[in-house]
């Protein structure tokens, strides 16, 4: 049995997923922060292990420099806590885009690999000139904490009602 929570608030959503079986929980990431207004505008992978590269990413994501003092009593970044000995981040930015409200993944935990497969969340709009959206779409994914290899795939397929193409965009080597 699984008990998912998810709910909106300033654009990002955020969905929590407590498991109670194995099997289920290689379904879903912990955690899912997604959404449509990083300020890193150009595509990139990322597998966080640990708090100093978390923060360094996260400061990039809101804007700030990695510069600047972090203080875990006064943090205006609102970094997330993450426990790196238990699990880690994978950090998906898809780059300028249109009509997106972030990304929809699936975990599958492999005998020998993890493979993470994400989707757009696209939608369309009607107006002057199309009426499109902006967008600089992200998601930043906590999942257990795993030596093996993790594999990112992206459906690319474009076509409605068609099945998934998934390309692979990132692999991450056993550590």
């Amino acid at each position: 049995m699984t008990l998912a929570v998810v709910f909106t608030a300033l654009g990002v959503t955020v969905g929590a997923v407590a498991a109670h079986d194995k099997a289920t929980a290689s379904e879903s990431p912990c955690v899912a922060l997604t959404g449509s207004d990083s300020h890193v505008s150009e595509r990139g992978y990322h597998r966080i292990t640990s708090m100093n590269d978390w923060k360094k990413l996260w400061q990039k994501h809101k804007g700030q420099n990695d510069e600047q003092e972090y203080d875990q009593f006064y943090d205006p970044l609102a970094l997330p806590v993450v426990d790196f000995d238990r699990y880690m981040v994978i950090a998906i930015f898809q780059g300028r885009a249109w009509n997106s409200a972030g990304l929809v993944v699936s975990v599958s935990d492999e005998e020998e690999r993890i493979v993470f497969r994400f989707n757009d969340k696209s939608y369309q709009t009607l107006g002057p000139d199309g009426g499109g959206k902006r967008a600089t779409v992200y998601g930043f994914f906590v999942v257990p904490r795993s030596m093996k290899p993790v594999i990112l795939e992206e459906d690319v397929q474009r076509l409605k009602g068609q099945p998934p193409k998934w390309k692979e965009r990132a692999t991450f080597p056993k550590l």
